[in-house]
């Protein structure tokens, strides 16, 4: 078994005569952090003929040992260069390495320590579950290294430093410097995925695959334009009939949709068109249901209010039909009418134009000619949306040439 614990840390030299430091330990291929030990951790993607190399600032002896963990202690020599500044070897195992420089004067030592560290496994769990979310959490198991600590005289255990990628169905949600629980959505069907890695791109993943059990109503509306000029509507206040399609976009695995147009009718198409003629305000509800779940999951949007106006009708006191495209034609401004009957007579009591309709009125001729000038009389007959609201009016109106 192996007696050398996983991480990465800043490079650290130790001085053994107590000579001032002068030299240090270098590998340039590999990743440093702090160890727990006054020692220097190395981190590899490979360890396999890494270079490890020593300088000194005078000509001296350099000589590379390797450490035993039945002496716990770096006495096993590896090789000598002497009368040197500079002197690298290249390592094939993990585990402990020192560099002692001689002079005639002194001597110091360096110590490093070596590995490549390694993610054993990684587990993904579904911890809770309800209608909106729910909780997963991961457990990482890492190959444990060791560094013999001469201060403490016993092994120090180090775990690496781990950054974590948490993704639902294929989209990153969150990155994390430490194992956690998250929420993911219960709505959406796919792989709930975790992905660790550490500072030498060593990685472990696992993932679950989460049912649509949670369920989320969301719909939108076309509201059909009437497109006539003299009806008078707004974005908020529609004249009757107001015609509205309704399209289902709703997330989950939903098996009912039920739809509430006020108080005045329910629907169970999934993307029903509604035709909305009594005056007054409706909240539109869409309520979906998961009839699969074990949970009943059930959602609701009422974000939706439409408000259909009262019946009105008013005519102007005069036309100029001379066809520069303003006032041409004797036409109402008029909201939520069903039925309309006009009759428009001379001053002789002749009736020169009559109609059924309140989008259509009279231009000003009579069998295709132009009627004279002035004043006209007229009666109208109409009959709101709203049940037992009829209009009866009279009036004169000024035909100006």
């Amino acid at each position: 078994m192996r007696a050398y614990f996983r991480l990465s840390f800043i490079l650290i030299m130790l001085a053994v005569a107590g000579t001032e430091l002068t030299a240090q330990i270098v590998a340039p291929a590999a990743k440093t952090k702090q160890a727990v030990a006054t020692d220097t951790v190395y981190l590899f993607q490979n360890i396999d003929g890494e270079a490890l190399s020593v300088s000194s600032a005078e000509r001296a002896t350099i000589s590379w040992y390797a450490f035993s963990p039945a002496s716990l202690l770096f006495d096993k020599l590896i090789t000598t260069d002497s009368d040197t500044t500079v002197s690298t070897i290249n390592i094939y195992d993990e585990g402990g390495y020192a560099a002692t420089i001689a002079t005639a004067d002194t001597t110091i030592e360096y110590r490093v320590w070596c590995f490549v560290p390694a993610i054993d496994s990684l587990k993904l769990s579904i911890d809770s579950i309800d209608c909106t979310d729910m909780k997963v959490s991961t457990q990482v198991f890492q190959q444990v290294d060791s560094i013999y600590s001469y201060k403490d005289a016993e092994y120090k255990h180090v775990k690496s430093s781990l950054a974590y990628e948490w993704y639902s169905c294929d989209t990153i949600q969150q990155t994390t410097s430490y194992p956690q629980a998250i929420l993911a959505t219960a709505i959406d069907e796919g792989y709930i995925k975790v992905v660790a890695k550490n500072a030498v791109g060593a990685e472990a993943t696992d993932s679950v695959f989460q049912e649509s059990v949670g369920v989320l109503a969301s719909f939108t509306t076309n509201i059909r334009d009437h497109e006539i000029d003299n009806e008078v509507t707004s974005p908020t206040n529609y004249s009757a009939p107001v015609e509205i399609e309704f399209t289902n976009t709703s997330r989950g695995q939903y098996t009912v949709s039920e739809w509430a147009m006020g108080s005045i009718a329910r629907m169970y198409e999934t993307n029903p068109v509604y035709m909305f003629q009594t005056s007054g305000e409706y909240t539109v509800k869409l309520i979906v249901t998961n009839e699969n779940s074990p949970l009943g999951c059930q959602s609701v949007d009422s974000s939706f209010t439409i408000t259909v106006t009262e019946a009105e009708i008013g005519f102007p006191d005069a036309f100029t039909p001379n066809g520069d495209g303003v006032n041409d034609k004797f036409l109402p401004a008029y909201k939520s009418i069903k039925k309309y009957k006009i009759s428009i007579m001379n001053r002789w009591g002749k009736e020169v134009y009559k109609g059924s309709s309140p989008s259509e009125g009279w231009d000003g001729k009579v069998n295709g000619q132009e009627a004279p000038a002035g004043t006209y009389f007229y009666i109208v007959d109409a009959e709101a949306y709203d049940k037992n609201v009829t209009f009866h009016k009279k009036g004169c109106v000024t035909l100006l040439r």
